[in-house]
């Protein structure tokens, strides 16, 4: 197996871990996993916009709904449940004049979105390997190009035999010579 071989596959390892959304199958939308942070909101009460990282054990803990189990949702699963989490907690405004004034929320006056995607890591014979930010349906070869493309510096650092580009030189030589002396 060669370097170039075990890189790809590397990468494959890496990014798979990484959900992948494919744009023409809805059953492998992106799923919620520790390190996202999504962001919740209220339109009728703008200061309540909060962002929440997702922990190790897939919650998010907001000031007025607690800890919240939001691990393995998709964006529009983790909308539904702010819908019905939301509405039922009472919320305290306070005025420009100081008074303060409970506020009903509807369920259509709630969002929900990923704010930031957890990173994904690019590892092997590119430019800059290591953390990079993952962007929805990202592919490989994107993951690759953030990560600066191949570097046939590092390429050629870890490997273990002739050179490609040394042996395409050496066959176009010995060619030419043979040629030369053929028609001699």
């Amino acid at each position: 197996m060669t370097d170039l071989s075990r890189f790809f596959l590397a990468v494959l390892a890496v990014l798979g871990t990484a959900p992948m959304a494919a744009a023409a199958d809805t059953s492998s939308a992106y799923r919620i996993s520790p390190g996202d942070t999504v962001e919740i909101g209220i339109t009728s009460i703008p200061d309540r916009t909060q962002r929440a990282v997702v922990q190790m054990d897939g919650t998010i803990v907001l000031p007025d709904a607690g800890a919240v189990s939001v691990g393995g949702l998709t964006p529009p699963e983790l909308q539904a449940r702010m819908q019905t989490i939301l509405p039922t907690k009472i919320f305290h405004i306070r005025m420009s004049d100081g008074r303060e004034q409970m506020a009903v929320v509807r369920p259509s006056d709630v969002t929900a979105i990923i704010a930031e995607y957890r990173p994904i890591y690019v590892t092997g014979d590119v430019l800059t390997p290591g953390q990079q930010a993952y962007r929805p349906l990202m592919t490989v070869r994107q993951a690759i190009a953030v990560a600066g493309g191949f570097s046939l510096l590092r390429a050629r650092g870890n490997q273990a035999g002739p050179d490609p580009t040394d042996l395409r030189r050496d066959y176009e030589m010995i060619w030419g010579e043979y040629t030369r002396d053929y028609f001699h």
